[in-house]
C-alpha cells in the first residue's frame, strides 16, 4: 500500500515554481501538471510534436489504399523531478482499478497498448493477472495549502488566491474513460467543521449538460475515486462563495491524480492493432519512441 500523501511534498514545489506546468484555463486554484505521452493536440512542443508518419488504412492487396496522416506521440514531461512523483503516486492508479474491476480477464490488452500506457502496470504495482487503469497521461493538480507548508512557498500557491471556478466543460481530445483520484488530507489541528466543499465534482449525463450528479470528493485522510467520459459528459468543481472572505486553511488539501487517454494515440494504437504485419518498431520509428519512451523513465 503507498503511502498516503507522500507525493504532496514534490507536488507543493512543483507546482509553486513558475518554470514548470502551465496555467490551467479551465480551474485555476492550481496549475496543470501532465506527464506521459503527448500529441499536437497537448499545445507546443518544437520537433517532437511535429513527427508524422503517412500509413495506408488498409494492407489488402485488392482494396483501395487511402492513406491516414498519423503522428507519433511523443513524451511529455515539465521536469526530471516529475518522473519520481509519478512514481510514487502510480500506485493509487492501481488501487483505483481494482477497485473498479469487475472482471480480472476484461484487461487484457496487446502490445501496442502497453507500450503507451503511462504509468505503465509495474508503476501502479499490479501484475500481470491483476487489472491495472490503461492511460497515455498523468495530470496532477493540488488545491489547499498541505500542513507543514513553507510560508515562502505557501504565498506562491494559487491555491491561496481562493480562485476555484465551477469551469463546466468536456475535454474534446480524451478518447474513452478517465480517472480522478483525490487523495484527501486534513491536519488534526484542524477544526471538525472546516472541508472543502468547493472540491465537489459536479457532471452531467452529456456534453451540453442533462441530468447532473454532484460528488463529495472531499473526505478528510480518505481516497476518492471517480471515472467517467471525460469528453462526452459535461464536468467541473462546485464555484466557492464569492461572498466567503474565509481564505483556504492551513492543513485541509487536496491532490488530484487526473489520468485519462488521448484520441491521435489512440488511433495510432488501433492502426497498428489492425496491421499486425506493419511493425511498429523499425526503422526511424523504433529509435524514436524507443527514445521517448525511456524519456519518460520506462525501459
Amino acid at each position: 500500500m503507498p503511502t498516503l500523501f507522500e507525493p504532496l511534498r514534490r507536488l507543493l514545489f512543483l507546482s509553486s515554481d513558475g518554470a514548470f506546468g502551465f496555467p490551467d484555463v479551465v480551474a485555476t486554484e492550481s496549475k496543470y501538471l501532465p506527464v506521459g505521452w503527448g500529441t499536437l493536440a497537448c499545445g507546443k512542443s518544437g520537433h517532437r510534436a511535429k513527427r508524422m508518419y503517412v500509413l495506408p488504412a488498409s494492407l489488402e492487396p485488392d482494396s483501395v489504399q487511402v492513406e491516414n496522416r498519423l503522428r507519433l506521440p511523443y513524451a511529455r514531461a515539465q521536469a526530471p523531478f516529475v518522473v519520481p512523483l509519478v512514481k510514487r503516486a502510480a500506485p493509487w492508479l492501481g488501487v483505483a482499478a481494482r477497485a473498479f474491476a469487475t472482471d480480472p480477464t476484461a484487461d487484457s490488452l496487446s502490445n501496442v497498448d502497453d507500450f503507451f500506457d503511462f504509468p505503465p502496470r509495474s508503476w501502479q504495482s499490479c501484475a500481470d493477472s491483476q487489472p491495472h487503469l490503461q492511460g497515455h497521461q498523468l495530470a496532477f493538480k493540488l488545491r489547499g495549502v498541505p500542513a507543514g507548508c513553507p510560508l515562502s512557498v505557501a504565498e506562491r500557491l494559487p491555491a491561496t488566491a481562493g480562485s476555484d471556478t465551477a469551469a463546466m466543460h468536456t475535454d474534446g481530445d480524451d478518447d474513452g474513460l478517465g480517472t480522478i483520484v483525490y487523495l484527501n488530507h486534513k491536519s488534526a489541528a484542524v477544526a471538525s467543521d472546516v472541508g472543502m466543499p468547493h472540491a465537489d465534482l459536479v457532471v452531467a449525463s452529456g456534453r451540453a449538460g442533462g441530468r447532473l450528479v454532484r460528488i463529495q470528493t472531499f473526505s478528510p485522510n480518505h481516497v476518492v475515486c471517480c471515472r467517467m467520459d471525460f469528453r462526452n459528459c459535461a464536468h467541473g468543481n462546485v464555484a466557492r462563495d464569492v461572498n466567503s472572505t474565509i481564505p483556504p486553511v492551513k492543513g485541509v488539501s487536496q491532490l488530484r491524480m487526473i489520468h485519462y487517454n488521448r484520441t491521435e494515440i489512440s488511433q495510432v494504437v488501433q492502426y497498428y492493432r489492425k496491421n499486425p504485419s506493419v511493425r511498429m518498431l523499425e526503422g526511424d520509428r523504433k529509435s524514436y519512441l524507443l527514445t521517448e519512451r525511456r524519456s519518460l523513465g520506462i525501459e
